[in-house]
């Protein structure tokens, strides 16, 4: 069992529920940019091999898809060159690096769904970003990337929850369009977290390319739709297609990642139903 794990991107959504579900036998150190600037690469040499951690978990991004478009050399920055220099930091500690990726890697043309040996082919510049950040983490010995989608639970600093956001819009709106295309798999964000911690504490864990979701796939309106009947809100939803919203970047039609190493996590439905009734 490692004693020292650090969490990169320590304010956002996994960030925290990595530090809310952590086991008790590891000593977990969460940085922020305000810690450690990851682009930095001055930063990133200078202050992390001081941690002498066995673990990193890079779970710091640009997730601005359509802004990413107009802000190509930034987004790069962050999500591809940052975790290279990661990647070398983690090298030359000898220790494992864990980075976080993204069902935006694939172009979204297979119905069925993605395994994690299929080729990835992105189709907006935040997935070419994060396909290239996959590319430098692999460099570093031990490296695993999970890929996951959907993030929704309790919220951190950062982009808001398709979760939330439809529950914010159910407060004062009785009319909701929601784009009824798009199909992936949402994902609690604790048990995201809780897998993370399980391939951590594995000695025997193989390094390579994971995909983590709960169970399932739901266009973004069959989403919606569940989160209104849990919560029983008087709200009526309206399907429309993708070119309903004006938006700058392109998204998957189908990115259902299917996991082919791993057991599947609980279905999205049974995760969302807790996590609404218990926030």
């Amino acid at each position: 069992m490692p004693s020292k794990v650090l969490i990169l991107g320590a304010r956002g959504m996994l960030g925290q529920a990595l530090q809310r579900t952590a086991l008790q036998a590891v000593e977990a150190i969460a940085w922020d940019r305000s810690e450690c600037d990851i682009a930095n690469h001055q930063e990133v040499i200078a202050k992390i091999p001081s941690t002498a951690t066995q673990w990193i978990i890079n779970c710091a991004a640009y997730n601005g898809v359509d802004d990413a478009q107009a802000h190509q050399a930034l987004v790069s920055a962050i999500n591809a060159e940052a975790v290279g220099f990661l990647a070398e930091v983690a090298k030359g500690m000898n220790a494992r690096l864990i980075h976080m990726s993204s069902d935006y890697v694939f172009a979204g043309t297979v119905k069925e769904g993605y395994a994690e040996s299929d080729e990835p082919n992105p189709i907006s510049i935040y997935g070419q970003s994060k396909l290239r950040g996959e590319q430098m983490a692999l460099q570093s010995p031990g490296a695993i990337v999970i890929r996951t989608s959907r993030l929704f639970g309790k919220p951190g600093v950062g982009k808001k929850s398709f979760v939330d956001v439809v529950l914010e819009k159910a407060k004062d709106q009785d009319r909701i369009e929601v784009i009824d295309e798009e199909t992936s798999s949402p994902t609690l964000v604790d048990d995201l977290a809780k897998e993370i911690w399980k391939l951590v504490a594995n000695p025997l864990s193989a390094a390579g390319i994971y995909h983590r979701t709960n169970d399932g796939a739901c266009t973004w309106f069959e989403f919606a739709q569940e989160i209104i009947a849990v919560k029983k809100i008087e709200c009526e939803l309206v399907s429309v297609d993708s070119s309903y919203y004006q938006r700058a970047a392109q998204r998957p039609k189908h990115s259902i990642l299917l996991t082919t190493k791993l057991p599947p996590l609980r279905p999205w439905q049974e995760a969302l139903k807790e996590y609404l009734e218990n926030s």
